[in-house]
């Protein structure tokens, strides 16, 4: 009996072994997962801000900032006009020499060419043509009428005869001349001479984004 039931098993598991496996399910198709969507600033969802508080802005990036170039040192006004009331005040007895009558034009030349001269000296070329021409102009007009002047006192008759004339038109000549070379031409622009004490200079330069601290160096 008990070989019977062992025949019967060692059948059971011939056949369970001879029997082909069942062939495996097709594999199925996976997914790719999907990148998730990019976030631009235009369509980022609007953050909720406090009841009365202004939205949030992006702020912009500070614009790019020119800073000066140093071309020129700087410069500072001076006054020399002083010379030029040295010089005038020396040229008046050439000056009065000069309109007596039947005198060379030479005796003239210190009242209108020296001031003219001191602003050639210290670099105005300009400011010398034109001292040059109002002196001439204002000196040869004062010249002529001390000349009618004197000419009318040595026809006159009188004991004595100061041609007055022709003293009031050359003083006002000088005057005029002088004013105006010593209180409007006597400034010139120099270099600051501690500049170049000063090789590295700050500066300061502001934009719609900010501002900037920088140097400037000079070499």
């Amino acid at each position: 009996m008990r070989s019977a039931i062992a025949s019967l098993v060692l059948v059971a598991a011939a056949t369970a072994c001879a029997r082909p496996a069942p062939p495996l399910p097709p594999p199925q198709p996976t997914l790719a997962a999907a990148p998730p969507p990019a976030i631009t600033d235009e369509a980022a969802p609007p953050v909720a801000s406090p009841e009365g508080a202004a939205p949030p802005t992006s702020a912009a990036p500070p614009a790019a900032l020119d800073l000066p170039a140093v071309t020129e040192p700087p410069t500072e006004r001076r006054y020399y006009g002083y010379l030029t009331l040295i010089a005038d005040f020396v040229a008046i007895p050439f000056t009065v020499r000069w309109a007596l009558p039947d005198q060379p034009i030479t005796w003239g030349a210190p009242a209108v060419l020296a001031v003219p001269l001191i602003h050639a000296v210290h670099g105005k070329p300009a400011t010398a043509a034109a001292s040059l021409g109002i002196r001439a102009v204002a000196y040869g007009a004062a010249y002529a009428i001390a000349q009618d002047d004197a000419a009318r006192c040595a026809r006159s008759d009188a004991f004595f005869c100061l041609p007055m004339t022709g003293v009031f038109a050359l003083s006002m000549a000088a005057g005029l001349t002088a004013g105006i070379d010593a209180g409007l031409f006597g400034w010139r622009d120099v270099e600051v001479e501690r500049w170049k004490t000063l090789p590295v200079l700050p500066t300061v330069a502001f934009g719609p984004g900010g501002g900037s601290f920088g140097a400037l160096a000079s070499f």
